[in-house]
């Protein structure tokens, strides 16, 4: 078939598969496989060293992207390895029954992620090659929905075909029927895309730019591994499912904070306090001083009056009229403290109190839906603000590493924006708290300590605020900072940690997932599935 009679075929031929197909592996590979391997008996440690090691490749990629550009065509790097991913999957498959199958699955899985990885980078640049840029904008949606839909398929259909399997036909054999359906449709997407892929444009190989891709390639390399403080960004523990259990404020805020006897109600966290679950004032009776910032003043919908009452909260609001820089308006007209302001602020309190323990509670609302800038009448869009948040944060994460200072960081959203809505719920909406809402990405970071490990630890079971008062439990036992890399590997202080079954809620509804699938309940009524 001659290209130009290839690149006449509309982009709907190509752009859902070859989406989908380079969903699929990251999802099985980042996601799937640990439910997979616990499900076959290796413990947590080792599934969350390994997981996270194998998943780099993801995030090496842009190192070996120059390469690519000098062999061959994109269509060739997009069709072998899709073909490549197929076969290590199936080769997976053949290794669950053996006696000590995991360092031999871990390896095919290390090699269908440098596969995925590479596909990515020549499936992207099919898309931009192939596509103008009104084709490009028009077809956007195409590649997120058939990426969404792998990640459905994955953790939804597989996910439930392996346990129903599994009552039939045993827990390996269920795995491996399931590897090896996904390794024989990643094959059949490869044949497909051999007919229907555009080429992506012919290599340039040539002695000169060779050499040039092998230059810029080491030059990548370096760059990245050069990075004074590339261990802030890498070297942290990521809750993957957390669910912070609700859509507002003041129970996320709550429920943080007595998060120490786990989840109940939404009801149950209003009314007679219970000091056994104050994870700050149980701090406190070992010494903990209690600290207290906020870049607002509380005052909206009486926000700390409740946490006082409710969580027993002792400290003075101490950013509270220090004249910090503002940064943006609330709805209310309330002035927001800069998020970098205030953590600066923070470091200089604790240096000038000199207290040897200490425990701090920020609260920040600069991600709040109708926030604006001042003296701008329009609220500005939430994309600008999370990355003013999360550059103010990597900023602070220099700052606090330069100082020496040894910290335990926690970060933990009150809940999502709900940027995008759903079939039942509009967007910007919360009165419904559907887990696409409350499941959070979560962040613990040790700072101050040498030796940690590179690649992020993964926790991807579902948790919640137990998982996270017992992980601040077990670096207090351990003496985690006691020592150069810690007292104890990073693997073991996530190792076994409480897991909490996904269900959200406030006054008006509730939400649960049951073998992979969201049901809903409003007040009186009966549990429905959730319509995304």
């Amino acid at each position: 078939m001659k290209p130009e009679t290839v690149r006449r075929r509309s982009p709907l031929t190509w752009i859902p598969t070859v989406y989908f197909a380079m969903g699929l592996p990251f999802i099985l590979v980042n996601m799937v496989s640990t439910l997979m391997f616990r499900g076959l008996g290796i413990d947590d440690a080792r599934i969350a060293l390994w997981t996270s090691l194998i998943i780099l490749p993801w995030s090496l990629k842009p190192i070996w992207s120059p390469l690519m550009e000098m062999f061959r065509t994109k269509k060739f790097w997009v069709v072998s390895t899709q073909l490549i991913s197929g076969l290590g999957l199936a080769l997976t498959a053949l290794t669950l029954p053996l006696p000590d199958f995991f360092p031999y699955a871990v390896a095919l899985m290390g090699v269908i992620a440098f596969s995925g990885a590479t596909h990515d980078i020549a499936t992207d640049g099919v898309y931009i090659t192939e596509l103008s840029k009104d084709q490009q904008a028009r077809f956007i949606g195409w590649q997120g929905a058939f990426y969404n839909i792998a990640k459905v398929f994955a953790m939804g259909g597989l996910v439930y075909l392996a346990g129903a399997l599994k009552e039939r036909v045993g827990i390996v054999e269920a795995w491996m029927i399931v590897m090896a359906l996904c390794g024989a449709l990643l094959f059949l997407l490869g044949i497909y895309h051999l007919r229907m892929l555009p080429s992506g444009g012919e290599a340039t190989a040539h002695a000169g730019s060779v050499g040039e891709a092998l230059r810029e390639t080491g030059a990548i390399f370096r760059g990245f591994f050069r990075k004074r403080y590339i261990g802030i960004y890498i070297a942290f523990i990521v809750f993957y499912r957390f669910n912070s259990a609700t859509s507002y404020s003041g129970p996320a805020a709550i429920r943080l904070l007595t998060g120490a006897c786990g989840q109940p109600s939404h009801q149950g966290i209003y009314g007679e306090r219970r000091p056994e679950c104050e994870i700050l004032n149980r701090l406190g009776t070992i010494g903990y001083r209690q600290h207290m910032m906020f870049d607002h003043s509380g005052e909206y919908d009486s926000f700390l009056p409740t946490l006082r009452n409710e969580t027993g909260l002792t400290a003075d609001l101490e950013s509270l009229g220090k004249n910090l820089a503002v940064r943006y308006m609330g709805f209310d007209d309330e002035e927001l403290t800069d998020t970098l302001a205030l953590l600066r602020y923070w470091q200089r309190t604790l240096q000038r109190a000199k207290d040897k323990r200490t425990v701090t509670f920020m609260n920040l609302i600069a991600l709040h839906d109708g926030n604006r800038l001042p003296r701008h009448g329009r609220a500005e869009p939430f994309k600008p603000r999370a990355q003013k948040l999360l550059d103010d944060l990597q900023t602070f994460l220099r700052e606090l590493e330069r100082s020496g200072r040894k910290v335990m960081v926690v970060v933990v959203p009150e809940h999502g924006a709900a940027v995008r809505g759903d079939k039942i719920q509009a967007p910007r909406l919360r009165d419904i708290p559907s887990l696409r809402i409350t499941e959070v990405p979560t962040m613990v970071k040790f700072v101050g300590l040498q030796g940690l490990p590179d690649a992020p630890i993964h926790v991807t079971g579902p948790t919640s605020y137990l998982a996270m008062t017992t992980l601040i439990g077990r670096t207090l036992e351990t003496n985690f900072f006691s020592k150069k890399g810690g007292a104890t590997p990073l693997e073991s202080l996530v190792k076994d940690l409480p897991e909490t079954n996904p269900v959200s809620e406030n006054g008006q509804a509730k939400v649960l997932e049951y073998k992979g699938q969201e049901y809903l309940k409003q007040k009186d009524g009966d549990w429905k599935p959730y319509a995304k």
